[in-house]
């Protein structure tokens, strides 16, 4: 995108404010994990922010912060580019998480590894993959007792489909604020 993506402009809120409006009634305890480079401008959030524990290890990096800073047996992570975000997905994922160590929409046969419980057990795998320096994230998946949320399931609770979008290039951003400007929000 050319520049950080927390900070674009939808519907007159930067991505990250309309995702913290969401998720702040619905968690205790909140942490914001950015680069080195974020963390000043971080601190006008109103929640706690960290650093990546390693820095330069993309998103991987960032879930593997996470956990470190936590004090939780379980996170629930989402990307800073995720402008639609559903309380309702949230909470049910949240209450069927329970007995998993990794807790993982699959929509449309594509995982959502940014949208995700990831229970403290998935800690020392994530760290050994960084160690390797493998940062695909699924890459770790098959070590630990994962769930899945099924697209049925996510279309119930979200059946406009936007939950799940997330901001990757200009035409998305251009996607996400046509979508705002229809949802009024």
């Amino acid at each position: 995108m050319g520049e950080a993506k927390a900070f674009l402009d939808i519907a007159g809120r930067p991505l990250i404010k309309r995702i913290i409006d969401v998720i702040k009634p619905l968690f205790n305890d909140l942490l914001i994990v950015v680069n080195e480079a974020q963390f000043e401008k971080a601190q006008n959030w109103g929640i706690r922010v960290v650093t990546d524990v390693i820095p330069d290890k993309g998103s991987l990096g960032g879930i593997y912060s996470a956990l470190h800073y936590a004090d939780t047996p379980a996170v629930f992570c989402f990307a800073c580019d995720m402008p639609f975000l559903n309380e309702g997905l949230i909470n049910y994922m949240k209450k069927k998480s329970s007995g998993f160590d990794l807790f993982i929409p699959k929509y449309n046969d594509r995982l959502h590894p940014l949208h995700a419980v990831y229970c403290q057990r998935c800690r020392p795998h994530i760290e050994d993959q960084i160690k390797r320096d493998e940062l695909k994230i699924s890459k770790f998946f098959s070590q630990v007792h994962s769930g899945y949320l099924a697209s049925a399931e996510i279309a119930k609770l979200d059946s406009s489909g936007h939950a799940l979008f997330n901001i990757n290039t200009p035409a998305d951003l251009v996607k996400a604020r046509q979508i705002a400007k229809l949802r009024r929000a």
